[in-house]
Order: structure tokens, then C-alpha cells, then sequence
């Protein structure tokens, strides 16, 4: 089981205001928050474009915070490496969707024993999630 939770109000423990953050999980959890107080999301499987109509690609999204709680880490750092895992790459339209590194990483996760956090818990230290960075925030 898997609990997803749309936010209307602010949180500012999780969301706070001008951080950019459009989503969190809770890395090797089962609990993906959305920011709905700053951001729109759309529902098509369209994933050649994160933001259309300024509404966000929500495939995109879950792939990147799935990977979160499947206990992927962001690869923001590592810009030779195309992945849905990178905030950088989704927002410069490199990878909308997952790639073959994507999947491979994915591969060794799932070889290994997740223990994580049930259904619901979530803390605001210990999260991961998609941030829009700083040049294509409006």
C-alpha cells in the first residue's frame, strides 16, 4: 500500500513557501506528498512535456518520487547521467521519463531487501523529492 496526499494548504514544515518543491517521498517509504498549493498537475500519459498549460506531468513525477521510495537517490550531481532521478535533466526535458539507467538502477534495487517506513509516515528531515530549480520557477 502506497498513501498519496495532495496538499492544498501550506505546510511549511514540508513545503515552504518559494522552495520550489512540486513533490517529496519518503526515501525507502511508501508516502508521496504533492504540492498543490504552489503547482497544477495533469493526468495524460504525454510525457514529452513536464509542464503544459502549467499544469505538471504527474507520470513523471511518480516516476521520479517512486524511485525515492523505492530508495533511489537524486542525480543531480552526476550531469553526464540522463535520469528521471534528476531534477535538472526532467525540467531541461531530457528525461520526462524513466531511461536505460533509470531502469538499470532500478534493477538493483529491487535485488535488495527495502525495509523503509509504512504507509503514511513521513518525516520532513529524512525526505527527497522533485525541486524545480531556481531558472524555471515563474
Amino acid at each position: 500500500m502506497m498513501i498519496v496526499k495532495l496538499y492544498k494548504t501550506r505546510d511549511p514544515r514540508l513545503f515552504p513557501r518559494n522552495a520550489g518543491y512540486v513533490a517529496k517521498a519518503q526515501p525507502e517509504g511508501r508516502t508521496i506528498l504533492l504540492n498543490g498549493v504552489d503547482f497544477q498537475f495533469r493526468s495524460d500519459l504525454d510525457t514529452r512535456i513536464l509542464r503544459k498549460d502549467n499544469k505538471f506531468n504527474l507520470t513523471t513525477i511518480f516516476a521520479h518520487e517512486l524511485g525515492h521510495c523505492f530508495g533511489l537517490a537524486d542525480l543531480d550531481n552526476n550531469p553526464q547521467v540522463k535520469s528521471v532521478m534528476s531534477g535538472a535533466n526532467i525540467f531541461a526535458g531530457e528525461a520526462e521519463t524513466p531511461t536505460e539507467s533509470d531502469g538499470l538502477n532500478f534493477l538493483s534495487v529491487l535485488k535488495k531487501a527495502i525495509t523503509g517506513s509504512g504507509p503514511g509516515v513521513f518525516e520532513p528531515r529524512e525526505c527527497a523529492g522533485l525541486r524545480m530549480p531556481r531558472s524555471h520557477r515563474r
